[in-house]
Parts: structure tokens; sequence; C-alpha cells
């Protein structure tokens, strides 16, 4: 279930929240700015390399280096997804550019 304020699953927020703490990244009610903090991201693409171990995505191919962690859904209805629910590149680009650049060190 989502909370209907956010559209973030509240488990979901806790279970970032946590992993956070777990690294230190100060989490502020009300903020979201540890969100994009370096150590959450570093964590954040740790666990899910972590989570793609033993299975068919297990192979340096699909070993993630760095990951964008935003708030915004992911739908049809917002233009960032298909009718068949498959990511819109240019969208994405469009829309997280500066994070992008950012996150790879062109900006």
């Amino acid at each position: 279930m989502c909370n209907p304020t956010t559209g973030l699953d509240p488990v979901k927020v806790a279970y970032c929240e946590n992993l956070a703490k777990s690294r230190t990244v100060p989490v502020t009610a009300g903020s979201d700015d540890w969100l994009s903090h370096p150590d959450f991201t570093k964590a954040a693409c740790d666990e899910l390399n972590k989570q793609l171990a033993n299975t068919a995505f297990d192979k340096p191919l699909y070993k993630l280096g760095k990951v964008i962690i935003t708030k915004d859904e992911w739908s049809d209805k917002n233009g960032i997804l298909t009718a068949a629910l498959k990511t819109k590149r240019a969208e994405v680009d469009k829309r997280y550019k500066d994070r992008i650049a950012k996150m790879l060190g062109t900006k």
C-alpha cells in the first residue's frame, strides 16, 4: 500500500531509511536530502548488487556501479514508462539530466 500523499510505500521508505542510518547518513524527517547522499546511494547500489547475486543477473555485465534514488513514481501515466511498462530513456534523460551529470561527474 502506498502513502496517498507521497505515493511511496511506507515499508520501502522505512527500509531505505534504515539502510541510510546503517551507513550513518543523517535522515531528517520531512527532508529527502539523504536520498542523494553519496554514502546512501553507495549503500543502495551495494544492496541491489547483493540481491542480484545468485540470479540470472549475477554477471559483471549487470553489476551496478552507481544509482540515482528518486521519490518520483515511474508509470505510464506520468510519461516515464510506455504502456508496456518499458522505460522511456529520453524522458528519463530529460527529467534527471542534472542529477545524471552530477553522478557521472560531467557537471
